[in-house]
């Protein structure tokens, strides 16, 4: 029992061995031979899998993409800083912004663009739920949106796959919304991606117009706020040269008040108007099609080589 454990053993490693030896005296010269008797099956592979990349590629819709340039927009404080050395504490109680606080303001203006909050209620404001989610192309032709109706009834309360407003949010800022700020320039490029070009500047003019409208409504609650509470503040001291100080205050909050109401590019003004896009940002279809050429070169070569490799073993064990 013994001796045939033994042989089993030493037969076993001498296959391994063999199998490494066969292993490491294969040249590059036999794998272009093993690649070569099969070259059509490699052939043949790339082939179909260049025709799954073709279709792959058509059934993807165009996408255009509709750009503006922003600048923050410059609202000065009508001098206001030199105030802010005397007074600082007291304007800062009164939620009075006394200069020099300009760049935060901006930066917090380009946080709140990609913002849930405003984006959703942008959404929703705008009824934008189906032209972001359900579209499934654009006809020229009739210059109409065409909808899946599996998207549109997921749309739907009730449905099982329910796709709530959170959600589109989601895929809008994943698949059509671009923000970047260039740090050199100061200045803000917002791009929106849709399969309609007209959609696409439509969109993107409805953010820029919103966004304006939002924060000059926020100014002039805030500026409201700011005077009640400086007037009663104004009325409950004698102190001369504390008045004179609640007067400056309050009359640069009526000139942000009034900043606010008169400028409609209170946040960010256009330096380059979005237009309607004569030219599709997307698919590159012709880069599709090579990476599944190339896909189905390498997975058919390899297979091709392991194949091959085998059979040399198994022929030289016998």
């Amino acid at each position: 029992m013994a001796l045939l454990l033994q042989q089993s053993i030493t037969s076993n490693l001498g296959k391994r061995e063999m199998s490494k030896v066969n292993n490491e005296d294969v040249s590059i010269g036999d794998i272009f031979n093993i690649v070569k008797k099969r070259l059509f099956i490699v052939v043949a592979v790339t082939a179909v899998f260049i025709g799954l990349g073709v279709v792959f590629a058509l059934s993807k819709p165009n996408v255009y993409q509709s750009q503006v340039l922003l600048s923050p927009a410059s609202n000065p404080s009508g001098g206001s800083a030199g105030l802010s050395g005397q007074i600082g504490g007291l304007a800062a109680l009164a939620g009075v912004q006394l200069g020099g606080g300009a760049a935060d303001k901006s930066l917090l203006h380009i946080e709140r663009f990609k913002s849930r909050v405003f984006l959703t209620k942008f959404i929703a404001a705008h009824d934008l739920k189906k032209k972001l989610y359900a579209v499934q192309n654009y006809s020229w032709e009739s210059n109409k949106l065409v909808y899946d109706p599996e998207k549109l009834a997921q749309l739907e309360q009730g449905n099982p796959d329910f796709v709530s407003l959170n959600r589109v949010f989601e895929l809008f800022i994943e698949d059509n919304f671009k923000l970047e700020l260039d740090s050199k320039t100061g200045l803000i490029k917002l791009a929106v991606l849709h399969q309609s070009p007209n959609v696409a500047k439509e969109i993107t003019d409805l953010l820029v117009k919103d966004i304006n409208q939002e924060i000059r409504q926020e100014e002039i609650i805030d500026a409201n706020k700011s005077i009640d509470y400086l007037e009663t503040a104004l009325e409950n001291t004698n102190v001369l040269e504390t008045k004179k100080m609640f007067y400056q205050l309050i009359e640069q909050q009526h000139r942000t008040k009034m900043l606010a109401s008169v400028k409609k590019e209170y946040a960010f003004k256009v330096i380059d108007p979005a237009i309607v896009p004569e030219r599709k940002y997307g698919p590159n279809r012709a880069l599709i099609v090579v990476i599944f050429a190339l896909l189905g070169g390498v997975l058919a070569t390899g297979g091709v080589i392991v194949f091959g490799l085998r059979a040399m073993n198994n022929q030289e064990q016998k």
